[in-house]
């Protein structure tokens, strides 16, 4: 395999594509752009918020946010790569730091998604009552824990010289002699959704056997947790389990699935939260009150 990249450790596989590349990227981009304004309306819209702040569940909603505000970065790099790819090269390091993000992005969310499926477990049976400082700080520990995981194992992953590169068969980024399966990410991204999803069967059962005694609106927030994490949990299963002779469309269409995830969780959280949809429309009121054609308008109405 020739290299591409003026960097020799980064090797670009031959161009065997199948599928258009047209569709690959208008996806990929449109991804990006309908996605990351809406991820920075709920970043913003969640820190201004006191009353939503202090709440461990949407402080957590707060880190996936971030996740995927990063995950959206990668994907766009990908629409472009799928772009203009056979134009232009694009440097060995821009790719290095989507494929970064494409490879720990997903675990990062992983294990989140395992603590908000904590949260809603506490929650759904009133422990925090019993020890509620405790739980709130270990929150934030755990939290805390993930990114410096995720931050330690991307400086190591760097640091041993892993070769990134793009598939442009697969439209996917490239880690040269990487194994997932083998991999100590692999296993604390499966073990992470499968502890989430016990927590979440818990979380149901005892709804189920408390009969009405729980709020509506923590009702709701287990609802809009499980929605998302069980798309990420089957699209991130069919990704990572080896299937032999997987054919190149079913490749895609995965990727672009997983892609999707933050579309799915910004659909869930401003179509069904009415406590999140509010404090971003409150965002984009005061954006609008300070805007001088408003500020015009309303001087000229009086």
């Amino acid at each position: 395999m020739g290299s591409r990249f003026s960097h020799p450790d980064f090797i670009y596989p031959p161009n065997a594509a199948k599928v258009s590349p047209l569709p690959i990227g208008i996806t990929n981009v449109g991804i990006f752009a309908f996605i990351c304004p809406l991820n920075l309306l709920i970043l913003v819209a969640i820190f201004r918020d006191k009353s939503l702040w202090k709440l461990p569940a949407y402080q957590i909603i707060f880190h996936l946010t971030i996740a995927n505000l990063f995950s959206t970065i990668a994907t766009f790099e990908l629409g472009m790569i799928a772009f203009f790819d056979r134009q232009i090269e694009f440097n060995s390091y821009v790719v290095a730091v989507g494929s970064l993000i494409s490879y720990y992005g997903p675990n990062f969310i992983c294990i989140l998604s395992a603590i908000q499926a904590l949260n809603r477990f506490v929650v759904i049976n009133d422990i925090h009552r019993l020890t509620e400082a405790w739980i709130y700080k270990k929150y934030h520990v755990l939290i805390t824990l993930t990114w410096l995981f995720i931050l330690i194992t991307a400086v190591s992953m760097i640091s041993t010289g892993m070769v990134f590169s793009y598939m442009t068969n697969d439209y996917l980024y490239f880690y040269d002699f990487e194994e997932p399966v083998h991999t100590l990410l692999f296993y604390i991204s499966m073990t992470s959704l499968g502890v989430g999803a016990s927590l979440f069967l818990l979380a149901i059962i005892s709804l189920v056997l408390k009969r009405g005694t729980t709020k509506k609106r923590d009702i709701q927030l287990l609802v809009q947790g499980i929605i998302p994490f069980a798309y990420l949990a089957i699209v991130r299963a069919l990704m990572t389990f080896p299937i032999e002779k997987r054919p190149v469309e079913l490749i895609i269409l995965l990727s672009l699935s997983f892609r999707g995830f933050p579309v799915v969780f910004v659909v869930v959280y401003l179509g069904l939260n009415k406590t999140l949809r509010k404090a971003v429309r409150s965002v984009l009121l005061k954006k609008l009150v300070r805007s001088p054609r408003f500020i015009a308008h309303n001087k000229r109405s009086f």
